[in-house]
């Protein structure tokens, strides 16, 4: 059933600004609910006749296939928005864009932005862009693969395209140099330098040694955000949410297809086969739990062993995601021993918490990200120094070691530890699998039995 939309009222300022202004800076960190603000926006101006050609969503692969249109179908009042994703081979892409004027909105990653527009040499089809997670762009400058993809959109941006959104996380002082790249796309220059050296010099100190950096000058925060507050929408949740709330972000990344097939195989019939080895479940229990772990990409060959095989990497590209959607620590917790293995290789300057150096090291602020099983994050562990930020990488079937490790650096400990600062957590979610049952027993909303049965039910049917 389509759920009906009440935006709140940051909401309600992001939807107004993006109606009355043709182009424009949305920051909000994940949880802030831009996606349904921008797609309720050009719903809007579809109605009123602002934007009669389809709109380009651009954004990373797990945005692009797993967001946007998803949107459509869990919001009453955007049903009717038709949106086209574009992924495939370039013969496939070029067969769905055969038809793209069919469409409000069509939907591809940055990675496809040079071929998009060479296929489109001729004649550009989109008055309007909306570019999730606008840091891609902001290699405009240089060269590179990033570099290729910005400038390909850049040709166009102010000359095909009437309106443009950049969605992105609010930006730290470490982040600042990025923001002319995206602002770029705004006003072609007119704010912050019409070069980047321009920018650079103005509002940065030059590196000191070989390694150094650039580093902003004091006031150049404030500088640059007054220069920008005309066409920069600042989302803060706190002020409607609440500091003693969490902001809570569901993640969701959809199983590629072989992996479906793999899931789908264990679902209906508690058996599948990998690399032409059996693996079978005999019980409720024991297929729930593997479901779970091929929801998050890999799976045991023999039960009480460590090897596993990998299935797909879909919640990885996820966590990098959540990792840089906020310039702080991450601690991030995990269920299985090769979730743990998957996550120390795509990221080998994480850290495993195994001991009490690991949690001085953390609460000093030398750990980037802390990966943590619930179950040993137990009473008296205390976090709070290190950061304001969790991701349940998958949850477990217990409540009780869920709660725990949000209370390890919860808005409590946060406000007993004197820091005013907004506590975030992050569930990455595999959509369509039991993902979903076991997100609701740590919720309290079904018990372990009911997501047991729930597991049988399937198997039967």
């Amino acid at each position: 059933m389509l759920k009906e939309f009440t935006p709140r009222t940051y909401q309600e300022g992001m939807i107004r600004e993006m109606i009355a202004q043709e182009r424009v800076n949305i920051w909000a960190r994940m949880g802030a609910g831009k996606t349904v603000a921008s797609l309720t926006a050009l719903s809007a101006l579809k109605m009123m006749g602002e934007v009669t050609k389809p709109a380009l969503i651009l954004g990373p692969r797990r945005v692009v296939n797993s967001v946007w249109s998803q949107e459509t179908q869990e919001w009453e009042h955007l049903a009717h928005l038709k949106i086209l994703v574009i992924k495939g081979t370039a013969k496939q892409r070029e067969k769905l864009l055969a038809n793209v004027y069919d469409y409000d909105a069509v939907a591809i990653t940055y990675e496809l932005l040079p071929w998009l527009c060479e296929f489109f040499e001729k004649g550009w089809p989109f008055e309007m862009v909306i570019a999730d997670e606008s840091t891609k762009l902001k290699s405009f400058r240089l060269g590179g693969s990033a570099g290729r993809r910005a400038r390909a959109i850049g040709k166009v941006a102010h000359c095909n395209i009437k309106r443009w959104i950049n969605l992105t996380g609010t930006p730290s002082p470490n982040e600042l140099l990025d923001l002319w790249g995206q602002q770029w796309f705004i006003d072609k220059g007119e704010r912050l330098g019409r070069t980047f050296t321009d920018y650079q010099n103005k509002y940065f100190a030059p590196p000191y040694g070989e390694f150094g950096k650039w580093n902003p000058f004091e006031q150049s925060m404030e500088r640059i955000q007054n220069l920008l507050s005309d066409c920069t929408i600042h989302v803060d949740p706190r002020q409607e949410l609440g500091v003693d709330e969490p902001i809570v972000s569901m993640v969701y990344v959809e199983l590629p297809v072989k992996a479906n097939q793999t899931y789908r195989e264990m679902l209906r019939e508690m058996y599948t086969e990998i690399n032409g080895q059996p693996i079978e479940a005999f019980s409720a229990a024991v297929k729930s739990n593997k479901l779970l772990q091929i929801a998050s990409g890999g799976l045991y060959l023999e039960p009480g062993k460590p090897e596993y095989v990998k299935i797909h990497e879909e919640k990885l590209e996820a966590l990098e995601e959540v990792f840089h959607d906020h310039d702080s620590p991450l601690l991030v917790g995990y269920q299985f021993k090769f979730e743990l293995d998957m996550i120390l290789k795509k990221f080998p300057w994480a850290r495993e918490l195994k001991g009490d150096q690991d949690v001085k090291d953390w609460n000093a602020g030398k750990i980037k990200m802390l990966l943590v099983h619930p179950a040993s994050a137990g009473h008296g562990l205390s976090l709070q120094h290190g950061g304001h930020r969790v991701c349940f990488y998958s949850v477990g079937w217990s409540s009780e070691h869920h709660d725990q490790l949000i209370e390890r650096l919860g808005p409590t400990r946060q406000k007993q530890s004197g820091y005013d600062r907004e506590v975030y957590l992050y569930y990455i979610q595999t959509r369509g699998t039991i993902d979903t049952q076991a997100f609701d027993v740590v919720q309290g909303k079904i018990s372990t039995q009911e997501a047991l049965m729930h597991a049988m039910k399937e198997t039967l049917e």
